[in-house]
């Protein structure tokens, strides 16, 4: 079971289909303009896309009601 996404990862996932909707292809390059662009976001976006984590999380602990994060044990 993975965790719920924050408002970042949210933010990236949506950023990244728009990229696909324009073929592009360089994975690194999405990445890099998504995390340099997500703290340039007007307050409305960032809080919009904290709404949409709160979402997600609550829909998770409804799905996985025991789930617990335990981090990597390496």
């Amino acid at each position: 079971v993975t965790r719920p996404m924050n408002p970042y990862f949210l933010y990236r996932a949506a950023f990244n289909e728009r990229i696909q909707e324009l073929r592009i292809k360089w994975h690194d390059i999405v990445s890099m303009v998504a995390a340099e662009s997500w703290p340039l976001e007007t307050p409305q976006i960032r809080e919009f896309y904290s709404k949409l984590a709160k979402i997600e999380s609550m829909n998770h602990k409804l799905a996985f009601p025991g789930y617990k994060y335990r981090g990597n044990k390496a």
